[in-house]
């Protein structure tokens, strides 16, 4: 068999030393700031579909009528957690009022939320 010879330019000592190499921990740091982020991608509100209103609180009361229909929001039903509802948006959604009157907006598909598919 035929076996080239060792050469200096593409040898063990060509590769980076260990100090070149980034850290363990900045790395982990950064797949988890990558996992967090497509994560928070993933569940934040959308125009035009369904959301869930999970309240920050037990004491948060539900959002009226008017407050929804003000906001471009359709009352869907009840989610399956405690206090929580599913809505749909039809413009864009008030993340800013929702959050200032204490419910977290999330998107779901309806089903998964206890609505109608």
């Amino acid at each position: 068999m035929f076996a080239f010879p060792p050469s200096p330019r593409f040898g063990p000592r060509s590769w980076p030393r260990r100090a070149a190499v980034p850290a363990p921990r900045a790395w982990r740091g950064q797949v988890v700031v990558s996992v967090l982020v497509l994560g928070l991608c993933l569940f934040a509100p959308r125009a035009g579909a369904g959301l869930l209103l999970l309240p920050c609180w037990p004491t948060v009361a539900a959002p009226g009528a008017p407050f929804l229909a003000r906001h471009g929001l359709a009352l869907i039903g009840a989610g399956r957690l405690p206090g929580s509802l599913v809505v749909h948006a039809a413009g864009p959604v008030p993340v800013g009022a929702l959050l200032a009157r204490g419910l977290v907006p999330l998107a779901l598909p309806a089903a998964l939320c206890g609505g109608r598919p």
